[in-house]
């Protein structure tokens, strides 16, 4: 049977091809898979195997192209009102969703995303001690900026602080020792 159809499209997944599939039924165009069970089966091979393809009779080629590749235009307007919630079909104490928009992102200082590097290279510097004289450099980098410092990016900068000022002192003076002694 598969030598009387033609492919009209090839997916990676075999998810996407059944989407294309159920597309062509609901258009009155028999669609069947190919290959579908041994790229679902091993999705590695999926590019040697030649993907998942969709093939439909030759008299259905050019139509079923057309629908495949027609782009649907979407109102936003009606994406909203689909993912509403009936007051019905709310859990019992839940509130409506509000239809303000999320609170913006707080931008964050110069200063503060250098705490946070600092942080995270005290915490990588306890595995690879270089990095901590780098925490240490954005310490200090830190203390003298201007910018301010709030909340949890100063958590941070003391808690790199605490950390990484001592393994810093401690690792110069190994290699000043080190050195003294070459």
């Amino acid at each position: 049977m598969s030598d009387q159809l033609v492919t009209v499209a090839t997916f990676r997944a075999p998810t996407e091809a059944n989407f294309a599939r159920i597309r062509l039924d609901d258009a009155g165009i028999k669609a069947v898979l190919a290959d579908e069970e041994a790229v679902g089966i091993m999705p590695h091979m999926s590019n040697a195997i030649g993907g998942v393809k969709v093939q439909v009779a030759p008299q259905d080629l050019e139509r079923a192209e057309a629908i495949l590749w027609e782009e649907t235009p979407v109102n936003p307007a009606e994406l909203d009102e689909a993912w509403k919630v009936a007051p019905e079909q709310m859990e019992p104490g839940s509130e409506p969703p509000s239809d303000e928009p999320p609170n913006e992102v707080e931008l964050l200082s110069d200063r503060e995303r250098m705490a946070d590097r600092a942080y995270r290279g005290m915490v990588l510097g306890l595995l690879f001690l270089p990095l901590q004289i780098h925490a240490s450099w954005l310490l200090i980098k830190v203390l003298y900026s201007e910018e301010p410092l709030r909340g949890s990016h100063r958590r941070n900068a003391q808690l790199a602080a605490l950390v990484s000022f001592p393994l810093t002192l401690l690792i110069v003076t190994i290699l000043c020792f080190c050195l003294i002694r070459l």
